[in-house]
């Protein structure tokens, strides 16, 4: 996929997905999972790999962490607190 592909995919995005990410991350089970994604998608760290393959494979996982966050709109405390959770 290209960036021009990524354009218009992200036009064709269900109207309401936006308060359908809100409210299924509102719930105390979207919290967890999204805690756990916040650490898994690298929301608090780099992601460089020496090995481009591998660089190119965890960017890619930041990229979903990156556009859940926007659809979020998650402030950069909201971010730190959801790392905490994962340790606790």
């Amino acid at each position: 996929m290209n960036w021009i592909d990524v354009s218009n995919f992200l036009k064709r995005k269900p109207k309401n997905l936006n308060s359908d990410f809100k409210a299924v991350f509102k719930t105390p089970e979207g919290k967890r999972v999204l805690s756990y994604l916040a650490e898994y998608c690298s929301s608090n760290r780099t992601c460089w790999r020496e090995d481009v393959r591998a660089h190119a494979y965890f960017e890619g996982q930041r990229a979903v962490w990156l556009q859940i966050s926007l659809i979020l709109n998650l402030t950069p405390e909201e971010i730190a607190e959801l790392n905490n959770q994962k340790e606790n």
